[in-house]
């Protein structure tokens, strides 16, 4: 699925926060995720939810706060609509990775 596809698909046209589908592949593939060492298990993430929502959401590490560590650490980088597409082109392949 590309952005398009990804954006249209969720009645999205412009985007303002990270168009999240709550499908948890990016908390089933945390192995090798430096900041998130503490949480994993099996590389799964242990405060993943049985519906695939966050048990610590509010407190979640920034790595997980697409919006945030867009701000703090990659807006001088790249425009926040060319920032999402790279997060959901990873996102799809962590997707396919799980099927």
């Amino acid at each position: 699925m590309n952005e398009n596809e990804f954006y249209k698909k969720r009645g999205v046209n412009q985007i303002n926060t990270f168009p999240c589908t709550v499908c948890g592949a990016c908390c089933k593939s945390i192995n090798g995720v430096k900041e998130l060492q503490k949480f994993n298990k099996n590389g799964i993430c242990i405060h993943l939810k049985e519906d695939n929502t966050c048990a610590i959401y509010d407190t979640r590490p920034m790595i997980c706060k697409i919006d945030e560590i867009y701000q703090k650490y990659f807006s001088q980088y790249y425009k926040k609509n060319d920032f999402y597409n790279e997060n959901i082109k990873i996102c799809n392949k962590l997707q396919k990775n799980l099927n």
